[in-house]
């Protein structure tokens, strides 16, 4: 199809090209504003993140799986309670240095003074300590 027959000229095809910058540029923009918005991170979680663990797990995976501290404050406190040496051989095993427990101990000691009112934090700390205690 020619441009005579298809009823538009060559200059009023072409107008429609001329947001393309400005979808370009409004999309480049938005990509940098998502960005800014990530520096904007929990100081906890930047904590977290950077506190070593066997094989880089994830805190969550740390503690359900290697120190078993269950779900919750309860969970802490039942482990707490029914830690043994042996569980520490295991610990070990796993990759965990004692080192690691210690900086998670403090770690949960400052979430405690924090946040008094957290008892999970509270009693991951007593557990941890435990765990140092036993090493």
């Amino acid at each position: 199809m020619n441009r005579v027959t298809s009823g538009l000229k060559l200059p009023q095809a072409l107008s429609m090209y001329k947001f393309i910058p400005f979808f370009f540029f409004l999309g480049t923009t938005a990509h940098i504003h998502a960005m800014t918005d990530d520096v904007l991170i929990d100081p906890s979680t930047q904590v977290q993140n950077t506190l070593p663990t066997p094989q880089n797990l994830s805190i969550n995976s740390f503690g359900q799986w290697i120190i078993g501290w269950g779900t919750g404050a309860e969970g802490a406190r039942q482990r707490l309670e029914n830690i043994k040496r042996e569980d520490i051989i295991i610990i070990k095993q796993k990759g965990t240095t004692l080192e690691m427990i210690q900086l998670w101990q403090q770690y949960f000691e400052q979430q405690t003074v924090a946040n008094p009112n957290n008892p999970t934090a509270r009693n991951r700390a007593k557990l941890l300590k435990k765990i140092a205690d036993l090493w």
